[in-house]
């Protein structure tokens, strides 16, 4: 299975644990990012 996984700046520590476990169960993974726990909103 071929998943997508892109998150902010808040679910940067999940995305990290989700992209080991689906590869480690033999899933392709695209990670589009966010790549450092650095703030990433948007400003107002």
């Amino acid at each position: 299975m071929r998943v997508a996984l892109g998150v902010d700046h808040r679910g940067f520590g999940i995305k990290a644990e989700l992209l080991r476990m689906l590869e480690a169960r033999g899933h392709s993974v695209l990670d589009l990012g966010t790549h450092s726990p650095d703030a990433v909103d948007y400003p107002d």
